[in-house]
């Protein structure tokens, strides 16, 4: 899976260009789209419909991803600084056993 730097960095359409179909025209917002639009628009919709559709798996992947509890975080990180030994842990007595 591609993380977003790398998402971002294949950029099929410029941005430019998502500029200018994006902003309003009295003409298209009646319905009417230049001969020019149209041309520009059967070559760069399908790329711009597959980037849009990859930056939408790659953030629905990034939101589905299993969180780490901030407790598990904080003993991987002793963990890896040498403070926890990564051997079973040592056994409590229970209040029962005393």
């Amino acid at each position: 899976m591609q993380n977003k730097t790398q998402l971002l960095a294949q950029k099929l359409i410029s941005d430019q260009l998502l500029r200018d179909l994006a902003s309003g025209d009295p003409m298209r917002a009646l319905g009417e789209i230049s001969a020019r639009d149209q041309a520009i628009l059967c070559m760069a919709l399908p790329e711009i419909c597959s980037e849009l559709l990859e930056y939408r798996q790659t953030e629905h992947a990034a939101q589905t991803e299993p969180k780490t509890s901030p407790m598990r975080r904080l003993l991987l990180a002793l963990q890896r600084g040498g403070w926890l030994s990564s051997s079973r842990p040592a056994t409590a007595p229970i209040a029962g056993d005393l």
